[in-house]
């Protein structure tokens, strides 16, 4: 009897070393194929983004997470207690960053969402719980943004800070966060509550409302109507137009070129090399009304009343009602039981 081993060698001998046949050796590279196909889609899913392009990265002390998205008209931003800085450039893209604190994204306590529908790029902040903590380090949305699009940027206690834009609209508001508005041409609205404002290098057309909170104009060139309640209200090197009401603060300008039409139940009015362009109204109840201006006297005329203060306009100083000069510029000015000074 042969052995097993004898026979094999026997085979061997008489028709060579065994092979695959050809239907085989192509199953076997189709099967081969198959694996290195899904092996690469495998790889490729795990790395996917999503078209804003996504990237997250877990720091020491906060989640940070970049954004870029394309085609965006407007930019509109909901920030809650986070703050918000955005620039503009010259560029197509928007660029983003967020910086959520690390007790905030370990606790699951907000999160931030961004999506574009029809050329509106919308980044908010939602909550995922009804207390939020106060947190350990800078919540933060900072972008930049081509400067021509459009802004609308709203927080509750967080601070905004947007510059270098020459668009349609601009629209700021916060209901106790700082507000800081730079190098903007456009229509510019602001509001806030008691955070205050601060406004500078700006052309166009200025709305700004503040409940409690400190405004500071400068280096603007437009027209501007402002209202505020207890908050002082500061104007330099001003060429346009300014309509501002205050109920008790201090209204102060500074170099300012165009019309005024300045009202304050108890704060009081006064300004610094001024130059009048046409008619002019000051009114307070309780505070002093005081202007230096750069015109001569011979443009004004003047028409004044005070119930209990002095009125004065250059070496003229009587109580009561002041009617003076025949000059094309109407200065009419009203107080209750403060003075007015016109040099």
């Amino acid at each position: 009897m042969k052995r097993k081993s004898d026979f094999m060698e026997e085979c061997i001998a008489k028709h060579g070393t065994p092979r695959l046949n050809s239907t085989m050796h192509f199953t076997f590279k189709l099967v081969l194929l198959t694996l290195v196909v899904l092996i690469i889609i495998s790889l490729l899913s795990s790395c996917s983004r999503t078209p804003s392009t996504v990237v997250l990265e877990a720091q020491a002390d906060a989640l940070e997470e970049t954004f870029e998205y394309s085609g965006v008209g407007e930019l509109q931003v909901d920030g809650m207690f986070f703050t918000v800085e955005v620039s503009g450039y010259i560029g197509d893209a928007v660029e983003g960053r967020i910086a959520i604190p690390e007790n905030l994204y370990e606790g699951n306590y907000v999160e931030v969402v961004h999506s574009k529908s029809g050329g509106v790029l919308k980044v908010e902040v939602k909550k995922l719980k009804v207390t939020i903590p106060p947190v350990s380090e800078k919540a933060l949305i900072s972008i930049r943004a081509p400067r021509d699009i459009n802004v609308n940027l709203m927080t509750s206690s967080g601070s905004i800070a947007v510059e270098g834009f020459e668009t349609d609209t601009i629209r700021l508001k916060s209901s106790s966060g700082n507000i800081k508005a730079k190098d903007l041409s456009a229509r510019i609205d602001i509001a806030s509550s008691s955070g205050s404002q601060d406004i500078q290098q700006c052309k166009g057309t200025l709305t700004v409302k503040s409940s409690s909170g400190r405004i500071s104009v400068r280096d603007v060139v437009g027209t501007m109507s402002v209202e505020s309640s207890s908050g002082s209200q500061t104007y330099e090197v001003i060429d346009g137009n300014i309509r501002a009401k205050s109920s008790s603060g201090r209204i102060t300008i500074n170099k300012q070129t165009g019309v005024l039409d300045l009202r304050a139940t108890s704060g009081r009015l006064e300004g610094y090399e001024v130059k009048l362009t046409g008619d002019s109204s000051f009114q307070t109840s309780s505070g002093r009304i005081n202007f230096e201006f750069e015109n001569d006297f011979n443009d004004f005329s003047f028409n004044l009343q005070s119930s209990s203060g002095v009125l004065r306009v250059g070496e003229s100083r009587v109580k009561g009602t002041l009617i003076l000069g025949n000059g094309p510029i109407k200065i009419t000015g009203k107080s209750s039981s403060g003075s007015q000074e016109y040099r």
